[in-house]
């Protein structure tokens, strides 16, 4: 499929080209523009076909562009091709800081709002009023150590799946050293909160609890941060406790972030898990010996709560 605009820019610059492209799929603008293809076998071919078969070019100019070499090739392959050029001009940047591109664009006024770029493609009749299919919005991915806002639940990434786009979260706050169980007859219950590696399981035993909030402070903790947040399984919190990698990667973020971190191993500090054992204890994480154990649910520990994504 052929598109009357193609859209140069650096990956630095995404945030803009996103803008251009929301822009240009309000004015009708058919446009393409490369966002997955980088490293693959046919980038080459697809970059070159664009622009081959575009009517105008829309050179995203910054000083990130200026000194990317693929940039400069596209431009130079479309004046070869005696495409329309439009260089849109963004941030504090200006041709004479590249002979290459000054040469080029001598002559040539540039843009400096995304309004003038569509009044630019009207004249050359590249708006319509046809409604053209909107691209796909980029896809989010993370990885561990990244802080994860998506504006109802604030944390840091302890796992991922395999491509980036789903995993859990680890709580910015700490909690005081609270009880897992505050009702002594409650504490010595079996519930079945017994899953050593599904915390929503183990949350889910505690809430069925009749004034499951009076009784359950370390559970009732996490709750109160929002929805889906929960207190991990034993599995969960080893994750982002014992395992180095991890636990270092989500203090990094926690410390940069100006929040409570995670207790070293070594230092004086022990973290529920939401994970059963037998009738009256519950497992935690002790960080000064960096093992698991059991002790008596009305025993106090901190807290970190945990949330899928």
């Amino acid at each position: 499929m052929s598109h009357q605009v193609f859209i140069s820019y650096s990956r630095k610059d995404m945030d803009a080209a996103n803008a251009l492209c929301e822009a240009l799929y309000g004015a009708g603008v058919d446009y393409w523009i490369d966002r997955n293809i980088h490293g693959s076998a046919n980038f080459l071919s697809e970059i070159t076909h664009n622009i081959r078969h575009c009517k105008v070019v829309v050179f995203i100019a910054s000083p990130n562009s200026a000194g990317s070499p693929w940039t400069q090739k596209e431009i130079l392959f479309a004046l070869k091709h005696h495409k329309e050029i439009i260089p849109y001009r963004i941030g504090n940047f200006s041709f004479e800081d590249n002979d290459e591109l000054d040469f080029i664009f001598t002559n040539i006024q540039w843009i400096e709002s995304v309004p003038e770029v569509i009044t630019a493609l009207g004249a050359l009749d590249c708006c319509g009023k046809t409604v053209i299919p909107k691209p796909a919005a980029p896809v989010k991915t993370y990885k561990v150590g990244d802080y994860y806002n998506d504006g109802v639940r604030e944390g840091v990434v302890f796992e991922v799946s395999a491509d980036g786009r789903h995993g859990k979260i680890v709580s910015m706050k700490q909690s005081a050293e609270l009880q897992w169980s505050s009702d002594r007859g409650d504490s010595l219950r079996y519930i079945g909160a017994n899953s050593k590696t599904d915390g929503t399981y183990n949350m889910a035993k505690v809430k069925a609890r009749s004034n499951w909030r009076d009784k359950y402070p370390a559970f009732k903790w996490c709750a109160d941060l929002g929805e889906g947040w929960y207190l991990p399984s034993i599995e969960e919190l080893k994750t982002f406790t014992l395992n180095d990698a991890v636990h270092d990667a989500v203090n990094r973020t926690l410390s940069v972030r100006g929040c409570v971190r995670l207790r070293n191993i070594g230092e004086l500090g022990r973290y529920w898990s939401s994970t059963e054992e037998l009738r009256c204890r519950a497992w935690y994480v002790g960080m000064y010996s960096g093992g698991t154990y059991n002790d008596l649910k009305y025993g106090i520990d901190y807290v970190r709560a945990v949330s899928a994504f």
